[in-house]
């Protein structure tokens, strides 16, 4: 994987709400995030940042296989359900 690739990956939080995270190597460039999974993929799959993401472990570009961005979105969608009380 090219350093400067977008990569695209999608995580959930126990089905409580999804984390989209775009990074441009390891910098997270972008972060989505929604209570539903499907209008996520659909948002992301008709904007323009689509065409940009070279893989992916939702269907754009290639298929991303290796764990460390994953899970470092995993981490974030974490955090982020710990500051809104998720799950709590």
């Amino acid at each position: 994987m090219k350093s400067e690739a977008r990569v695209a990956i999608l995580v959930s939080n126990d089905d409580t709400f999804y984390v989209l995270c775009v990074f441009r190597g390891f910098f997270i460039e972008k972060l989505f995030l929604s209570l539903n999974k499907e209008e996520l993929i659909s948002e992301i799959t008709s904007s323009p940042i689509s065409e940009e993401i070279r893989y992916s472990n939702l269907g754009i570009g290639e298929k991303y296989t290796e764990n460390q961005l994953e899970n470092l979105c995993r981490t974030v969608a974490l955090k982020l359900s710990e500051k809104l009380n998720i799950n709590k």
